[in-house]
């Protein structure tokens, strides 16, 4: 991995940043890590990811199969419903 200075960072933005990382939890190398990944649309750690992993639901092969199946049906069109 890089490693990358930056000079001459305004209070201002370094309070942002310390504010950020404090009620965070995190460090400010993590924090302004995480603020350029964002912002570059750099692909998240799977870490990252799981932190929602329960909301979201995981399929296995075999659900989506009998989710399909039973869903078959809903991608016909019936013309008579149009009229």
């Amino acid at each position: 991995m890089k490693s990358i200075t930056i000079h001459k960072i305004d209070d201002s933005l370094f309070s942002v940043l310390k504010q950020k990382a404090v009620k965070s939890g995190r460090s400010m190398n993590q924090i302004i890590k995480q603020i350029l990944s964002d912002s570059l649309g750099s692909k998240k750690k799977v870490a990252e990811q799981s932190e929602f992993k329960e909301f979201l639901g995981v399929w296995s092969k075999n659900d989506f199969k009998v989710f399909s199946s039973n869903t078959k049906d809903l991608s016909t069109i019936n013309p008579d419903d149009w009229k």
